[in-house]
């Protein structure tokens, strides 16, 4: 399903808002750990963040 893109800006402090729509799409739930990266192509990717079990 193609969604319109949304618009943000970064602030003075280089933070960004995401829309709780936005993150509900990607079924990212508020409260969730994620990670981010750079592609090194102009996007960042965001994931959830995994915990890993000691064994």
């Amino acid at each position: 399903m193609l969604r319109e893109p949304v618009e943000i800006s970064v602030d003075d402090h280089g933070r960004v808002e995401l829309p709780l729509g936005l993150l509900a799409e990607a079924g990212i739930p508020p409260g969730a750990e994620l990670v981010a990266f750079s592609n090194g192509d102009g996007r960042i990717v965001l994931s959830e963040r995994r915990t890993r079990s000691r064994t």
